[in-house]
């Protein structure tokens, strides 16, 4: 059987073995011709705007790199100045910051009160009570009979280290002028002020002939008595205070002692070695 001719502009498939035909929808030429050259035309216009915009592109880049700004005007000068100074000063504050950050860090701490049991407890009843004293401002006195090695009472005060002492007492610059504090050396890195969460035990005075003293057990300050004390006594411990610096006649004039003893020392300062 003979094949018959295809129509102008179709497109023939062979036969398929079963006899059949697969037709296929005929495309005129005329209409694929005008899409490839409207395709070409589209991507001829795309290559051209293209290269339009690179050339706005480079002569932009041109324009920046000469240098051709637009000058600010004064308020806008001041602004930028401002921020500018802004900017320095968070800088600075920043560096200062991490820099009393480290100091600190670096600086010991206080040292903590211990926590072990006790070689000896302190009397459960006050033995002691505060009125005007002959020596100094208010002084602790026995309201009882109280005997000797008793442990009366615990020194207590905020923990703070000697460079923090110093730095809140500092002494005065008029030599003439008794440096009164009521800081207690517990250890080279530890300093109790009893002004701060102190009691009153802060107000037991000096004396060059003491019928007390201090004790240090377990990172703690106690008050035992060095006597057996009559009722109506004035509870009195030697200070013994130490400086950094030489003691000399002017160090021992900020530090007075009015104990009456009759070896007193004339300050509450220790001799130094």
């Amino acid at each position: 059987m003979a094949i018959a001719d295809a129509p102008s502009g179709a497109i023939t498939r062979p036969r398929s073995a079963r006899g059949t035909e697969d037709a296929v929808t005929p495309q005129p030429v005329a209409a694929t011709e005008k899409r490839g050259r409207t395709g070409a035309a589209k991507k001829a216009g795309g290559k051209k705007a293209a290269a339009k915009k690179t050339a706005g592109k480079t002569t932009a880049g041109k324009k920046a790199v000469s240098g051709k700004r637009t000058p600010l005007t004064v308020a806008a000068k001041k602004k930028v100045a401002a921020k500018t100074m802004t900017a320095k000063k968070g800088a600075r504050k920043g560096a200062a910051t991490k820099t009393a950050t480290r100091k600190r860090a670096a600086r010991p701490r206080p040292t903590p009160p211990g926590t072990e049991p006790l070689t000896k407890s302190v009397l459960r009843t006050k033995p002691f009570a505060l009125k005007p004293s002959p020596i100094a401002g208010r002084g602790a006195f026995a309201t009882r009979d109280i005997p000797k090695e008793a442990r009366i009472a615990e020194y207590f005060g905020r923990r703070i280290t000697p460079e923090e002492a110093d730095e809140l007492y500092p002494y005065p610059d008029d030599d003439s002028v008794p440096h009164h504090t009521f800081l207690f050396n517990l250890d080279e890195h530890t300093v109790l002020d009893g002004s701060v969460d102190g009691d009153s035990s802060r107000f037991i005075n000096h004396s060059c002939e003491p019928n007390c003293e201090a004790v240090i057990e377990d990172a703690r300050i106690f008050i035992e008595t060095l006597r057996d004390l009559r009722k109506g006594e004035e509870l009195l411990y030697d200070y013994q205070f130490i400086l950094d610096e030489p003691h000399t006649a002017a160090a021992k004039k900020r530090y007075p002692c009015y104990c009456g003893a009759k070896k007193c020392r004339g300050t509450i300062l220790a001799r130094k070695k």
